[in-house]
Parts: structure tokens; C-alpha cells; sequence
């Protein structure tokens, strides 16, 4: 592949002052708004450093290599400040530079807000900078995944800030005529892009129905060696929502470290499920609610003894763990997100595994994703068990929001139960 690496001759003109303006704005730019926002968009190498006339003030000097968008320079003047958060950061002498200019001649510049202002550029990410800036100058509003996979690949690392831009401007572009790509870098069987890059496609296989990236997705269920990886994957899969991948989530979340705080076992892999609370109801007369009998599918889920109290004699207060209890074990973040794929496909053959975890352990992060992924799923088959979390679930955020989702599945039914 042609790379790009050739320099062309640089540019030279008048020399500007160049004042950091104070912004309250850090988001990541799209690339079209990086490039289109500035009047000036120059290369240059720091020659020149000196401290301002207020406390923690600093001057930059930089001579311009190559004007890249806007009337060329020759040389400017940045105005930053160490004790301001927002300012660019005091730079060595001898950095080389991507300043994104804002004002015009008469009026003076200002680097844009945040991290976009002023990039430092190392070796060799000053060459992939200037022709992503350069592409997309070009292409403007036509710019397309195509046109920029050779600059997202490992050998072509451009600093984090542009890679940035560029895939937040290519999650705007990107389609369904995109999908072979798309799979290609999700999938990444030749590890030929960049690690951010594979997240990111990973991300778009969902909303573009890439349903051939699927197999290598379930792969990296299996591999948790990677984790962020992982968790994009189980993502992905919810959005395709296909029943396939079912039996992968399920043998993902299994599989995770047992720790007592996520799914409730012991040493011994015994289940030791949360205590529940009976319903007041029950304990003043024995008979059942009249809408208490069973569903179709309902699952049974019986109380238990009520937590102990503390050594004050009070119970602790029903809300996340207390700070003497951790409040997340190992594979927590990843179980979270394998439990919402599972509610978003939609398979009823998951119910029973999310009625266990939504009963098990100490993690009530876990028990809450647990009910809202029984609520995505709906239907007949966890109309029983969200009636039972809704009553003897110990903690009452939990069975709030049981009621609630239960609510809106017999509302979203015509009134049913």
C-alpha cells in the first residue's frame, strides 16, 4: 500500500500572535467540524519558550513547517497557562506541533477548546496527522470509511485525539455498504488494526446488522484475556439480537470467576442466594392475592431468612453495599453487559439464568440489569418472576423497579396480567 510519508514543501508567510482562549467545551470533534471550525490549521516545531507576566502564564513560540488549511504562517505565539485545566500544556522546547487556529490576521488567533487546540505530534504519528488533515480538507463533506482504513491500521498510529475525531466523524458516515469493512476490522483475523479501531467497529456492528461479524464476536466471548473487548462484543451481539448467540452469553457469564459477590457461591460452588423479604401481605393472611396465581412459565422464587442485622441491632440501609463491602467482584463490568445482550434478544430460554442472578450475590448493580433485562425480554415467561423479585427482593430500589417494569409489560399487553 502507497504510504505517505513524502513532505511537501513548507509553507512561510506572516507571523501572528496566537492567544489560548478559556472554553468550557471538551468534547471530541467530529473530524468535519476539527477541520471545518478553524481558519487555520499549521504544523510547527516549538523553538521558544518563556513565562508570562501573570503567575503560571507561559509563552510558545513556534516556527511553521506547513500551513495545512488557511493563509499560510510563518511563525505564532501560544499563550497558555499552568494553573488553568483548560489550557494547553507547557511544552518543551523542540515539539513538533498541530495547532487548529481560529481568528484572522487583524484580530489575532486562538487555538480551538480542549484537547483539539494543540496536539503534540511525535514520530511517526506527524506523518499520519498531516494526511488525515489533508484528506479530509479534501473530501469535506464526502469523506467515507474507505477513504481513511489505511490510516487506522497499526502501523499508522495518529495521536488519540485525531483518532478520535476521525471515528467519531466515521460512526456519522458510516453504512450498510460498509458492512464487508466494517466485519473485517471488528473481526480483525490478520491483527492489522489498531486496538481502538477494533472497539469502534465492534461498536457499529449492532446498528448496521454487520450479522457476519457474529461468529468471531461469540470468539471473543470465549477470550477474556481481553475484557474491554469482550464487553464490546456481548454489546454487539444484544443489538443483532440473534437467539444464536445465546448459548455463548450464557456460557460467558457461567463461566466468569465465581465470586460470591456476582453470582451468590461459595467456596464449595453452592448456591447462596440473596435473603428476601415476604410479602407483608402474606404474613397478616395466608391466602393468595387474587392475582397471584401462576403464569404461564412462572418461575418459583421462595424467600429467605432476612439479612442479620449489625451490631447496633439495625439493619443495614437498603441501598448499594456499604463501603465495607465491595461493591463489585472481578468480571462484573463484563457480566453487566452479557446480562443486557441477553434481555435485548429477547430469548425466553434466558429467563431462568437472570432469575438466578437477580436473586444471587451482594452485587446489586448485577440484580438491577438482571430486571431490566427480564423487562426487554417481556412476555408470559417473566411476568411470575418479576412479581415474585417485586415482593421479596431484599433490597427496595430492586423491588421498585421490578413493580415498575411489571407495570409496563401488563400496560404495554392491553392490561393483562
Amino acid at each position: 500500500m502507497n504510504r505517505f510519508l513524502t513532505r511537501s514543501r513548507f509553507a512561510f508567510a506572516l507571523a501572528f500572535v496566537v492567544s489560548a482562549a478559556v472554553h468550557a467545551d471538551q468534547a471530541i470533534l467530529p473530524l468535519g467540524k476539527l477541520i471545518g471550525s478553524p481558519d487555520v490549521i499549521a504544523l510547527g516545531i516549538i523553538d521558544g519558550t518563556n513565562d508570562g507576566q501573570l503567575p503560571g502564564d507561559f509563552l510558545l513560540a513556534v516556527a511553521v513547517e506547513e500551513t495545512l488549511k488557511g493563509p499560510a504562517l510563518q511563525r505564532f505565539t501560544l499563550q497558555g497557562n499552568d494553573r488553568n485545566s483548560d489550557s494547553f500544556p507547557r511544552l518543551s522546547k523542540g515539539t513538533r506541533i498541530l495547532a487548529f487556529l481560529q481568528g484572522s490576521a487583524s484580530a489575532g488567533f486562538h487555538p480551538l477548546a480542549g484537547e483539539h487546540g494543540v496536539i503534540h505530534l511525535g514520530d511517526p504519528s506527524a506523518d499520519v496527522a498531516r494526511e488525515l488533515i489533508l484528506r479530509g480538507v479534501k473530501l469535506g463533506g464526502g469523506l467515507g470509511l474507505t477513504d481513511f482504513d489505511d490510516l487506522l491500521e497499526k502501523g499508522t498510529p495518529a495521536p488519540p485525539s485525531l483518532l478520535g475525531s476521525l471515528t467519531e466523524e466515521l460512526s456519522l458516515r458510516v453504512t450498510k455498504k460498509d458492512q464487508a469493512l466494517l466485519a473485517e476490522m471488528a473481526c480483525d483475523s490478520q491483527q492489522a488494526f489498531l486496538p481502538a479501531v477494533q472497539l469502534w467497529a465492534i461498536s457499529r456492528v449492532g446498528p448496521l446488522e454487520v450479522a457476519d461479524a457474529a461468529p468471531c464476536l461469540e470468539d471473543f466471548l470465549v477470550d477474556k484475556t481481553d475484557e474491554a473487548r469482550a464487553i464490546a462484543a456481548s454489546e454487539a451481539l444484544g443489538e443483532l439480537r440473534d437467539p444464536g448467540s445465546v448459548p455463548a452469553l450464557v456460557e460467558l457469564i457461567e463461566s466468569l470467576p465465581q465470586d460470591k459477590r456476582i453470582f451468590g457461591l461459595d467456596k464449595k460452588g453452592d448456591s447462596n442466594p440473596v435473603a428476601g423479604k415476604e410479602d407483608p401481605e402474606d404474613q397478616k393472611d395466608p391466602r393468595p392475592d387474587p392475582d397471584e396465581s401462576s403464569d404461564p412459565g412462572e418461575i418459583e422464587l421462595l424467600p429467605t431468612p432476612g439479612p442479620a442485622p449489625d451490631g447496633d441491632g439495625e439493619r443495614e440501609p437498603d441501598s448499594a453495599p456499604s463501603k465495607d463491602r465491595p461493591s463489585r467482584g472481578a468480571g462484573g463490568g463484563l457480566a453487566e453487559a452479557s446480562i443486557l445482550a441477553l434481555g435485548k434478544i429477547g430469548d425466553p430460554s434466558a429467563v431462568p439464568l437472570l432469575v438466578r442472578i437477580g436473586r444471587q450475590g451482594e452485587d446489586l448493580s448485577l440484580h438491577s440489569t438482571a430486571v431490566n433485562a427480564l423487562g426487554l425480554i417481556g412476555g408470559n415467561t417473566v411476568m411470575g418472576p418479576l412479581r415474585a423479585l417485586s415482593r421479596t427482593h431484599p433490597n427496595p430500589l430492586v423491588r421498585q423497579q421490578a413493580k415498575e417494569t411489571l407495570e409496563r409489560l401488563r400496560k404495554s399487553q392491553g392490561g393483562s396480567r
